[in-house]
């Protein structure tokens, strides 16, 4: 009856922690196209450079959001490791 009780709680620590959402959804961006230099009409580069910076822009916010993401996933690790050494814990002191 003790293992089944260690199981099911263990079992509850592992499902809880792959219920919880991730908060955040990074969209990585589209690389825009760039046009053959040589070829290249002044509205075409006018184009792309307005593509690049837009393009920028987003890897930028893109990138803070995997930052925030990482985050969020170390915290939620970290609790998890915490609820765990509790429930260790918790399990020794019955024990004794």
């Amino acid at each position: 009856m003790r293992i089944f009780g260690v199981v099911a709680a263990a079992t509850l620590l592992v499902f809880g922690a792959e219920c919880r959402a991730s908060a955040y959804h990074c969209d990585r961006p589209d690389e825009p196209d760039i046009p053959m230099a040589e070829f290249a009409e002044s509205w075409e580069i006018e184009s792309a450079e307005s593509d690049v910076e837009d393009y920028i822009s987003e890897m930028n916010e893109y990138i803070s959001c995997l930052r925030r993401e990482i985050e969020d996933a170390k915290s939620e690790a970290d609790d998890l490791i915490s609820e765990w050494n509790s429930f260790v814990q918790m399990l020794r002191l019955r024990r004794r």
